[in-house]
């Protein structure tokens, strides 16, 4: 019988293009087939088509920039962890946050990085590290972000806000009507995050905001982080390779605009690091970042960080630091606006306007999560509902027990921020912006619809060891300069039947369209 199915079949392999083209299908279907009912992470549910083959979830996560609102379905469907891949799972933060991202004891091992995961040689910067690289680095740039150097910045951080003020003020009405010329608020809040960040970085601001020669190179900046995904995707599948040269010299996607900025950043950094500190001059991130450390040319070293780390890591700090808090300010802004937001916007007006008489007393002392609980509330239902990081860089699991499933050793796993704040089953309404999920139960606009709303699932800035250094700047950042903003104007969408998240992408980071807006200079602000 088996000689007769050999007959029978012998024509098929007579040539050895028809040989090899078979023997690739029948290679194909042995690995589907593996990958369906053989494989470890074969009893995961999910679509079948995600489990055969990576090209699905890449594609629609790198190309596309899409994937997030297809892992909030997949959960929706299939319940807290998903397979996405044939070698990867989403896991909702309910399971994800303590048993993946929160502290190890002792001889436990790391839910690591993956390795090239943002680009090249990412494991010399704080976001991709292995573990005892992350922690020395972290604890050379870790008091950059203190009380105490938060203060010494307090003065250069309103300093730029008040630039922003008199760019916005020059394009503002000055009576009770808004002016007809509307504005891309989020291009001016980049130039503002960019001119700040770079002047704590360097000492040395970007000047965005007065120089307009430097606006448009600024405002690309954004643009060309899109192409490190183009990048990534590229390096997971050897055969298309060849293809990379074209596609950088053609810049498509914004992967030659990506490294273009990412020099810039880096020789800024070069740069700073032969003029040393200054007497009297505050202490800024580069360094403390070359304090202590033993020798800037070694790869590796037990303290502080080597030339190339610095120069890595402040194009991390400049773009992340940036791109995060102007993406929360525009959400707060945007969600203030809309009309089932009225009753919101009107109690944070009333908060500031109530607490300040003049831009002149607001500072980091009283512009607090305790002092201004409204405005609080609002930068955090803005995070949640549209968190600046809508996924996480996955990890490996060590395999481990994640919510009563085993997760087998050398699988990837990766959390979505944006499917698990927006998740009916940790958060009444959970898909509308509501501030007052945020007030403390004994504010008088707390509102007890949310009272058993899961808030310690909200993780904006990530969870454990690993989480966003720079946290407490960009809140400062986030507080003063929206508190400066609605002390100083009235505003409104100058599109208010638009919907601005309707086209947005994630790839690494938003890719967002200009939020246009309309604003008038109050008379009090005068």
């Amino acid at each position: 019988m088996l000689l007769d199915f050999i007959i029978m079949f012998r024509p098929l392999f007579d040539s050895w293009p028809l040989s090899a083209l078979w023997l690739l299908i029948i290679y194909r279907l042995t690995i589907i087939v593996y990958r369906l009912c053989f494989h470890p992470l074969a009893n995961f549910p999910g679509p079948k088509y995600l489990s055969v083959s990576s090209l699905p979830f890449r594609y629609r996560s790198h190309i596309q920039g899409l994937f997030f609102k297809t892992v909030e379905q997949l959960h929706a469907e299939h319940g807290p962890v998903v397979r996405i891949a044939p070698d990867s799972l989403s896991i909702d933060g309910l399971y994800a946050w303590e048993s993946i991202y929160t502290h190890k004891s002792s001889g436990l091992p790391e839910w690591s990085k993956v390795p090239g995961h943002f680009f090249p040689g990412d494991h010399n910067v704080l976001i991709n590290a292995p573990r005892e690289t992350h922690r020395r680095q972290r604890r050379a740039i870790a008091p950059a972000f203190s009380n105490v150097a938060l203060n010494d910045m307090e003065t250069d951080i309103l300093r730029h806000i008040q630039e922003l003020l008199r760019a916005l003020a020059s394009k503002a009405s000055n009576t009770q009507e808004s002016s007809t010329e509307s504005i891309d608020i989020m291009s001016w809040l980049y130039l503002l995050t960019m001119d700040t960040v770079s002047d704590l970085i360097f000492s040395n601001s970007f000047n965005g905001l007065k120089d307009g020669m430097q606006q448009k190179f600024l405002l690309g900046f954004f643009d060309s982080t899109q192409g490190l995904q183009i990048g990534s995707f590229l390096m997971a599948y050897p055969l298309l390779m060849p293809f990379l040269p074209l596609i950088y010299m053609a810049d498509v996607g914004g992967l030659k605009s990506s490294y273009k900025y990412g020099s810039f950043i880096e020789a800024k950094a070069k740069t700073r690091m032969t003029t040393g500190l200054h007497s009297g001059a505050r202490r800024d991130f580069i360094v403390y970042m070359t304090q202590d450390r033993e020798d800037a040319a070694v790869e590796t070293s037990e303290k502080g960080m080597n030339d190339l780390e610095i120069s890595q890591n402040s194009l991390i700090l400049a773009t992340a630091g940036s791109d995060s808090t102007t993406t929360t300010m525009c959400g707060v802004l945007y969600y203030l606006a809309q009309p089932a937001a009225a009753k919101a916007k009107r109690a944070v007006l009333d908060e500031l306007r109530s607490a300040f008489q003049s831009e002149e007393e607001v500072t980091l002392r009283n512009t607090t999560s305790t002092s201004l609980p409204y405005l609080n509330a609002c930068i955090e239902e803005a995070m949640r509902v549209y968190p600046s990081t809508a996924e996480q860089p996955p990890r490996v699991s060590p395999g481990e027990l994640v919510g009563g499933h085993f997760i087998p050793k050398g699988t990837k796993v990766y959390t979505y921020q944006w499917s698990t704040h927006r998740n009916p089953a940790h958060f009444a309404q959970a898909k509308e912006f509501h501030p007052e999920r945020f007030l403390p139960e004994s504010h008088q606009q707390y509102d007890k619809r949310f009272l058993d709303d899961r808030l310690s699932l909200v993780k904006p800035f990530s969870h454990g060891p690993r989480d966003c250094v720079g946290r407490n700047l960009a809140y400062a950042l986030m507080r003063l300069t929206l508190v400066n903003f609605l002390l100083r104007f009235d505003y409104e969408l100058a599109e208010p039947k638009e919907d601005w998240f309707a086209n947005q992408t994630v790839k690494f980071s938003w890719t967002k369209g200009p939020l246009r807006i309309r604003v008038r200079e109050r008379n009090e602000a005068r």
